[in-house]
């Protein structure tokens, strides 16, 4: 449920980063994002409930949604053709492998858990 309700938001979010980039500096979207993505990641890891770990889901894929399609611009606006192929297929790699790696840690971490939800 928690995964669903991340996905559902980065699905919302992801369009509105066009509107984002057009009436703010990247650095500010940037900061938004970073900060959307820490604070939900801090209130997962000390949830006690349910809601309290759906919000912390949801915090993360505003973050998340925000911040991926201009990863993409980024790559594509500020190279040159010959570094995008390279820079595009070295991101794509990386965040392939992370999205990997996180899921196996929460799986980890949640085993040792003593309710299973957080590290509380």
């Amino acid at each position: 449920m928690a995964e669903t309700g991340y996905l559902l938001t980065v699905a919302l979010v992801t369009p509105l980063s066009s509107y984002f980039k057009r009436k703010l500096k990247l650095r500010t979207i940037f900061l938004t994002a970073i900060v959307l993505c820490i604070t939900g990641c801090l209130m997962a890891a000390c949830t006690l409930n349910f809601p309290m770990l759906m919000t912390a889901r949801i915090l993360q894929g505003a973050g998340t949604g925000i911040a991926l399609p201009l990863m993409f611009n980024i790559i594509l606006e500020q190279s040159s053709e010959k570094q995008n192929r390279h820079a595009d297929g070295r991101w794509r790699h990386g965040g392939g492998r992370g999205a990997g790696t996180r899921t196996d840690l929460w799986a980890v971490l949640s085993a040792r858990s003593c309710r299973g939800v957080g590290f509380s």
